[in-house]
């Protein structure tokens, strides 16, 4: 169960970049170009959010099946936070992809509150980059295929 549940994940992160960078890309493109907001962009946008609570939830079923999780109950809180590993795998993987999806969230919100086509680009373009930025931090190496 758990090899399944890390190649859905491996695969699903593969799948959020991809739809991130298209959101972050077609953004820019399109308000450099003075490009209407049209339903696909919104489509588009619609797709990069889901895709990404979708990788919250998987990545929260990892975490709590992952053999690490059990160090929770094992060592203190202050001998997790000196180990580096435990440190990473714990505590700031979970929080970075919490406000990942968190910047995703607000990008759509801010999105929705305003009725110029630029700015509902330029928020796209910003929040859904940065969401993009700190799901690639999360993932590292953990998106390269391991030998």
């Amino acid at each position: 169960m758990s090899a399944l549940i890390e190649n859905l994940h491996y695969n699903w992160t593969i799948l959020l970049l991809l739809t991130l960078f298209i959101n972050v890309l077609n953004a820019i493109i399109s308000r450099i170009s003075g490009k209407n907001f049209s339903i696909l962009d919104l489509r588009i946008c619609l797709f990069g959010l889901i895709f990404s609570y979708f990788h919250l939830l998987i990545s929260l079923t990892l975490y709590l099946i992952f053999p690490f999780f059990n160090q929770w109950f094992e060592n203190s809180l202050t001998n997790i936070l000196m180990n580096n590993e435990l440190r990473s795998n714990l505590v700031i993987n979970p929080l970075i992809n919490i406000l990942a999806v968190c910047f995703v969230n607000l990008g759509w919100k801010l999105k929705k509150n305003h009725f110029k086509s630029s700015k509902k680009f330029l928020r796209v373009a910003i929040f859904y980059g940065l969401g993009l930025i700190l799901f690639i931090i999360v993932s590292g190496n953990s998106i390269l295929p391991s030998n």
